[in-house]
């Protein structure tokens, strides 16, 4: 099984508002998208990537299943009522618990702390061990385990002969790249061409400088 960190996630929550009905008025509407826009500046402050849902022509229980199916950890619903009281419901998406959450000053790292919580929960469910919420022992815990081999695993490369070796290495690369199409092409060629020196031949290894740093 191929996990991803929950940090690693294009958007970490969805904010879909909720309760707009045909008898809405217009203002009804506007000061509910404010609340929801305004909630998301917060949390995007906070470093959260978060998306607001405010298409019209789609209704909330199909954004909720359009979300689920993205894999979006943490959906936030705002009704009127949540609006007056200057709250939002947050519900996982692993488990399907649902939790409201007072906005103040410390929102962002409230939501942060709930999107640790599901990342531990969903490496937790998967251990072999006997384990309840917060497991006793980081090197214990599947979830600091499995983020030590990734983060371990994970090479800053600016050689040529330092990227084959990742290769070898099956290690997860990160170089300098221009983005040029004819350039992806000669990395891919100049790769593949290696692979079959390296295996089937004494040629030596290529040297060659991926981009240049800013």
């Amino acid at each position: 099984m191929f996990w991803i960190a929950i940090q690693d996630f294009a958007f970490q929550i969805v904010i879909v508002p909720c309760g707009i009905t045909a008898n809405s008025s217009a203002e009804d509407r506007k000061k509910l998208y404010e609340f929801c826009e305004n909630l998301e500046t917060n949390l995007t402050k906070a470093n959260i990537r978060v998306k607001g849902d405010y298409r019209e022509n789609y209704s909330p229980g199909w954004k909720f299943n359009h979300w689920e199916l993205k894999g979006v950890p943490l959906r936030i619903e705002v009704g009127p009522r949540d609006m007056k009281n200057n709250q939002f419901v947050v519900v996982r998406r692993d488990n399907g618990d649902k939790t409201s959450v007072e906005i103040t000053e410390t929102v962002g790292t409230k939501v942060q702390e709930l999107l640790d919580q599901v990342q531990v929960d969903m490496f937790s469910r998967y251990s072999n061990h006997n384990i309840d919420g917060m497991v006793r022992s980081m090197s214990f815990n599947p979830y600091f385990r499995a983020k030590k081999s990734m983060d371990e695993n994970v090479k800053q490369v600016e050689e040529w002969s330092k990227f084959l070796e990742g290769l070898d290495n099956k290690n997860l690369l990160l170089s300098p790249f221009c983005g040029g199409v004819d350039c992806e092409d000669q990395i891919k060629a100049q790769s593949k061409r290696y692979f079959y020196q390296h295996f089937y031949s004494n040629f030596t290894s290529f040297f060659l400088i991926l981009g240049t740093k800013d």
